[in-house]
């Protein structure tokens, strides 16, 4: 079978925001984001690029931070993804405060007890990018949140949410809504965004706007993509 041509599409954009525990040496993870703009992509310092920040920031443990964000014209094919030339790219470091977990709700959690240790990267907390009609829901998995406070088991099988847990669905979902709902507009230009392209689909790629970013569930993500991707 011949290798499946490079997709792209029009006005789309993926904005890879790449996070890190200082006090685990090459410990870096990425979450992407994809949005539509039509009037080319988003620059550092946008309200959307802002809002993006704010809401990881919101979710880090305080010994995290946010290192890097590269801005690239969406695309899907057989090259290295690290590979496609980016647009933009800014080495935030530590310029940016460290993670405000500790912050009051609605940006925030509440205070981060005190001696509490952040789990392992392969425990993660999993939500959902929602969509309208037309399009289905996408996966995002994040690190750098849950601590041994708001999981237990999670040394060996599946881990569970605690009774006790600081992070919880409803908590998530506001702080998700808090910085990002100005952007799940269909309207909205610029907006956050889900590609759909593969065997669900038939046909090139194409777009519908997000609706909701909502927690699902804790769970085991072994890809903890040290420098990787």
């Amino acid at each position: 079978m011949p290798p499946r041509p490079t997709l792209t599409l029009t006005n789309a954009y993926t904005l890879i925001v790449e996070s890190e525990n200082p006090q685990v040496t090459g410990q870096t993870w990425r979450n992407t984001w994809d949005m539509f703009s039509s009037t080319g992509a988003p620059a550092p310092g946008a309200a959307i690029i802002n809002a993006i920040v704010a809401f990881h920031q919101a979710n880090l443990r305080d010994e995290c931070d946010i290192a890097k964000l590269t801005m690239r014209n969406w695309s899907q094919g057989p090259q290295p993804f690290a590979d496609r030339p980016f647009i933009w790219e800014q080495f935030l470091g530590h310029a940016v405060a460290p993670g405000l977990k500790s912050s009051a709700s609605p940006t925030g959690y509440g205070s981060q007890s005190s001696g509490t240790q952040i789990v392992p990267g392969s425990t993660v907390l999993f939500a959902k990018r929602t969509t309208g009609a037309g399009g289905r829901a996408s996966n995002m998995f994040l690190r750098g949140i849950l601590d041994d406070q708001d999981v237990y088991a999670y040394s060996g099988g599946k881990p569970l949410l605690s009774p006790t847990a600081a992070v919880d669905p409803t908590t998530f979902n506001v702080i998700a809504e808090h910085w990002l709902s100005s952007y799940f507009v269909g309207t909205a230009d610029p907006r956050l965004i889900i590609v759909h392209v593969g065997n669900h689909y038939a046909g090139p790629a194409f777009e519908t706007s997000m609706t909701a970013l909502e927690m699902v569930d804790v769970s085991q993500n072994k890809q903890t993509r040290k420098n990787k991707r």
